[in-house]
């Protein structure tokens, strides 16, 4: 299964809010608490599953989180995912993600792209 994965953050202006935390405001606004969501879509772009974590949880640290979630709820023993280089770096390949694929070898290998070298398969932008 082919996931796209991205992670965005709302500020709040309430206090009730148990998640809202001081963050990387996407917003520009340092002043105010904020919520971070992580997105799950197909490849088609449909949302899968939506997870809201506290404001100041940084975009790397959700995605051990999210591959744990797809192969729970959806029984996948394969799973692609296609993130931005800041999210998907090769410390959170070798420490989180591959402890987990040890236990399916059919999961074993995972593939990184740095943007500036696209693999050859892929047609060159016009």
């Amino acid at each position: 299964m082919l996931v796209l994965y991205d992670v965005s953050s709302s500020y709040l202006e309430g206090r009730k809010c148990e998640l809202a935390r001081f963050g990387y405001s996407r917003d520009h606004r340092r002043d105010r608490p904020q919520i971070v969501y992580g997105l799950l879509c197909n490849r088609d772009g449909l949302p899968v599953a939506v997870e809201v974590f506290p404001g100041d949880t940084g975009d790397p640290a959700t995605l051990g989180e999210q591959v744990a979630k797809l192969r729970a709820r959806f029984r996948l023993t394969r799973v692609v995912i296609v993130g931005d280089r800041g999210m998907i770096t090769n410390a959170r390949i070798r420490d989180e993600l591959k402890p987990a694929a040890r236990f399916n070898s059919r999961c074993s290998t995972i593939t990184t792209w740095r943007r500036s070298a696209p693999p050859s398969s892929f047609p060159a932008s016009a």
